[in-house]
């Protein structure tokens, strides 16, 4: 081509809104257009008789001139890649996913092609937060059914017996059975303290999973030791921590909320006047730590390891141990908020340990502000 005709050329395809390349049958670019300089940032000058593998992220381009080789042969009029992600790479080596036309221009005796090139990161973003918000939806609308189902049998269930409990003092009253009455009453402030325990639960469940708050840098052994006293444990049970539990910055009143949980319930579910329960901390590679909650309670059998994260599931009727069977079922909600996985390790014997991970970089996740020193 000469440059008259590059001329001419240039003038159309600098008219096009999308990036234009035209390459010719030794792979090397001989024209631009500003578009493409735009998404790639690279000057005209700068891809101008280079090879178009530039243009590609480097794991890929040991194979592109094969795929050159394969249309020069068949060449039509098409799209690239059909049915696969195709990714374009900046001058800075990031990458970004393109869609790319191919179209064959048979120049007497110099056959080249012409790419159009787009760049669709908004349109591959916007396909993920609808996947996300569908994910939520179906998310959502299943805890809607299980809370229909809590509503009909959980809320209703207390409400039985305080109905039940009325009753029998109202019999005992009038046969002059005094001697139960207090008994009765004991049980009926009881169902009605579990409805009322019921209530915050839910409430409380369904503000979890906003991801809000101020980065602090908080000590892991004085969050630890703090939350353990706030649970009153029996005088019997104590808490275990290495000799040395480092300081990280993170989002601190989710942490707590994820530790008092795990701790509440290890205690809750003793079921010895004399117990251990530890939190251990390892730093594996990758974003995430790895914390465990350990116990020598009684454990959890396997066959319950997935049940007890689900809402309102207890092992143990609600007459003998208080709660709402929400515990779990807030810890799992948190963690997973912030990208984290929570399971129960298997353990020989006695005990249960829950172990959960923990975003290092919270900050850079989820774009929180640091709070001020005071």
């Amino acid at each position: 081509m000469d440059d008259q005709q590059k001329d001419a050329f240039r003038l159309v395809v600098e008219a096009v809104p999308t990036a234009i390349i035209l390459v010719n049958a030794q792979g090397l670019i001989e024209i631009a257009n500003s578009e493409t300089e735009r998404i790639f940032d690279y000057t005209r000058a700068e891809l101008e008789n280079r090879p178009v593998e530039m243009l590609i992220p480097e794991r890929l381009r040991g194979g592109h001139p094969a795929h050159r080789q394969g249309f020069a042969a068949a060449p039509a009029t098409r799209a690239m890649g059909t049915g696969r992600e195709l990714k374009g790479r900046r001058r800075d080596g990031s990458e970004f996913p393109v869609e790319i036309g191919l179209n064959p221009l048979l120049w007497p005796q110099k056959p080249k092609v012409l790419a159009a090139i787009t760049d669709i990161s908004e349109r591959v973003e916007t396909i993920r937060r609808l996947a996300e918000h569908r994910e939520e939806l179906e998310r959502s609308n299943a805890e809607l059914s299980t809370f229909a189902f809590v509503a009909s049998h959980d809320l209703k269930s207390p409400l039985r017996g305080i109905s039940q409990l009325s009753n029998w003092i109202e019999e005992d009253i009038g046969e002059g059975n005094y001697a139960a009455i207090p008994g009765q009453l004991n049980t009926l402030r009881g169902r009605i303290r579990r409805m009322e325990n019921l209530l915050d639960d839910l409430l409380a469940y369904s503000r979890v999973g906003r991801v809000e708050g101020v980065l602090r840098q908080v000590s892991l052994a004085d969050l630890a030791r703090s939350v353990f006293e706030l649970q009153a444990p029996p005088p019997g049970i104590a808490l275990e921590l290495p000799e040395a539990l480092p300081e990280i910055t993170t989002l601190v009143t989710p942490l707590e909320q994820v530790v008092r949980n795990l701790f509440s319930n290890a205690i809750k579910h003793h079921d010895r006047p004399q117990g251990v329960i530890s939190l251990r901390l390892a730093a594996p590679p990758g974003g995430f730590w790895t914390f465990q909650v350990a116990d020598d309670g009684p454990g959890i059998p396997p066959q319950y390891h997935e049940r007890v994260f689900q809402m309102f599931q207890t092992l143990r009727p609600r007459d003998e141990v208080e709660g709402s069977g929400m515990g779990l079922a807030f810890v799992k909600k948190i963690v997973e908020t912030y990208g984290g996985t929570v399971s129960i390790n298997p353990e020989e014997g006695r005990g249960c340990c829950i172990s959960f991970t923990w975003p290092k970089n919270i900050e850079r996740r989820y774009g929180h502000e640091r709070a001020s020193t005071p």
